[in-house]
């Protein structure tokens, strides 16, 4: 492989797109060739100045030419919405939103009473109350716990 296609590795490795045994290969080579070494420098250089830019901001009036240009040239009638359909301004709560809060409130109560019933209602283990006997003499033989008894 040359430079070129090694420069290519580097930047299919900044993306995470590089197979391990590519990016072993293309390790080995970075430390062998000062200008594969420089390039990976300068294009992590470019990408941490490119995230750390601010988002750059578009005047108003540009941006509804542009979504209107982009309803236009699409063919769809409606106009391109800011939010989602449950979150319409205007309505303070939505529909929707309380329905997936009741059955949310609805499956955890269910589960946790099935939980508690389990734990605390149903068991496999049977309890007996065993009573204390009263002593019995067999054939004139007194057991000697009974004489403490007495």
């Amino acid at each position: 492989m040359n430079c070129e296609q090694y420069q290519e590795n580097i930047s299919q490795f900044i993306d995470g797109e590089l197979d391990i045994e590519s990016e072993s290969n293309l390790f080995r080579h970075l430390g062998e060739c000062n200008e594969c070494r420089g390039f990976l420098k300068e294009t992590m250089s470019l990408r941490s100045e490119l995230l750390n830019m601010q988002a750059a901001t578009v005047p108003e009036l540009l941006n509804r030419k542009i979504r209107a240009h982009i309803v236009a040239s699409s063919g769809i009638n409606k106009p391109i919405k800011h939010s989602f359909e449950w979150m319409r301004q205007g309505r303070t709560i939505s529909l929707r939103a309380v329905g997936v809060v009741l059955a949310i409130t609805i499956l955890t109560s269910v589960a946790c009473t099935s939980l508690w019933y389990r734990s605390n209602v149903v068991s496999n283990e049977t309890v007996v109350y065993v009573p204390t006997l009263p002593t019995v003499e067999v054939r004139g033989y007194i057991p000697p716990s009974s004489h403490l008894n007495n």
